[in-house]
């Protein structure tokens, strides 16, 4: 009896171990990249599509709008999917149409989860549940739906006081000074209830991406620039120093750094002390190049873009055109192969303009730049087929 009792306990022991060892694998075990790595849905728009580049938000997304469909519809999910990479495919390339919008329809997520779900869910005859077609109403209504929402419960909280007060007796003039009174908080606690309600029964739904994790490609450079004023040398290291620690936050891919400056207004188009603040800002942007080395792609990774003074006959000065709207009007030009404009080019590795430049993220001289945020910025999907820079970015 004693040994049974011993070869119990010690198979209890082994048992518990095991399980314990198996749900710590469970636990590290990466579920979603296992799902994704047998998935045939995933194998079908990863050889259709940039699916394999986007994060893990966005494929999941793309996932369950699969499903939504195929439970709609007579189709299995990889019917579904093949049938949406089909029709990406079917889209012609459309001369007529913006070059970007065409891109889009080209990707099977425009007919899963963008303009084109409505024309592919009719051709699906998928059947679509009352409350999503009540849901999708009320977006469409757009401001007129809001807004009567708004009107309606507002008359609803209303009517309470205005019905004690008649049933408490209260005459004509009495009841119209309760209304006039109840008018505001009713207002108010409307406003609270609609915007409640609309948040819990829509929801947010997040921009898709693509995952830049490992840096922005070469076909999306990127340019950081922080529009600045040069004021003295003191402050031009403090600007060059704070566009070193966003390269330090971002430095995964083809991003480049720079500093878009203005000399202070002046009575004359040249004042003393012009040539060496900008002497100042260049020699520290070289120095900054040879610390950190070229760009991804070649260039200077750093650059220094600075405006000459035009004359501005309602200020009566000497200042930078349109100040901040302008400098990035004036360098949005010269990315495009501009000539003339207001920025100087004497000719310097970081003042040359870099070229196939697809974003520009503008940043005020007080901004922190987030570790990674460039990246986050950049990868928004779908991405704009254009040779057009575009300005976006905090700050800007």
């Amino acid at each position: 009896m004693v040994r049974l009792e011993h070869q119990r306990q010690a198979t209890m022991n082994v048992t518990v171990r095991n399980v314990i060892t198996s749900m710590r694998l469970i636990s590290w075990f990466d579920w979603a990249q296992f799902v994704e790595s047998v998935s045939l849905v995933d194998d079908v728009l990863r050889a259709r599509s940039s699916f394999g580049e986007m994060n893990f938000e966005t494929r999941d997304r793309y996932r369950h709008a699969v499903e939504e469909l195929a439970r709609g519809s007579c189709l299995t999910e990889i019917e579904v999917a093949q049938k949406a990479a089909a029709m990406a495919d079917a889209e012609p390339s459309a001369i007529d149409l913006e070059p970007s919008l065409a891109a889009r329809r080209r990707d099977p997520g425009y007919y899963l989860v963008s303009d084109g779900r409505f024309a592919f869910e009719r051709a699906l005859h998928v059947r679509v549940p009352l409350g999503s077609r009540l849901r999708r109403i009320y977006v469409r209504a757009g401001t007129s739906g809001y807004l009567g929402t708004l009107a309606l419960v507002t008359a609803l909280m209303l009517a309470i006081p205005l019905l004690l007060s008649w049933h408490g007796g209260a005459a004509g003039a009495g009841i119209l000074v309760v209304a006039i009174l109840a008018l505001a908080p009713a207002s108010d606690l409307a406003i609270a209830l609609v915007n409640r309600a609309v948040t819990s029964v829509l929801g947010p739904r997040p921009l898709p991406r693509l995952d830049l994790d490992d840096g922005v490609p070469s076909r999306l450079r990127t340019l950081v620039v922080v529009p600045t004023l040069l004021t003295s040398e003191a402050e031009v290291e403090a600007q060059v120093s704070s566009l070193e620690v966003h390269y330090l936050g971002n430095c995964e891919g083809d991003l480049r750094f720079a500093l878009l400056s203005d000399w202070l207004d002046a009575p004359t188009e040249h004042v003393p002390g012009d040539d060496e603040l900008l002497a100042a800002a260049a020699a520290a942007i070289d120095r900054l190049n040879e610390r950190h080395g070229e760009a991804p792609g070649g260039g200077a990774r750093f650059l220094l873009f600075h405006r000459k003074r035009s004359w501005n006959e309602a200020e009566g000065c000497w200042m930078g055109w349109e100040r901040k709207r302008g400098k990035l009007n004036e360098l949005n030009a010269l990315l495009r192969g501009s000539a003339t404009t207001g920025i100087l080019t004497p000719g310097r590795t970081a003042s040359t303009p870099p070229t196939d430049v697809r974003y520009v993220v503008t940043l005020d001289a007080d901004t922190r730049l987030p570790r990674g945020a460039v990246g986050r910025l950049v990868g928004r999907w779908p991405i704009r087929s254009t040779s057009r820079p575009s300005i976006r970015g905090p700050g800007g």
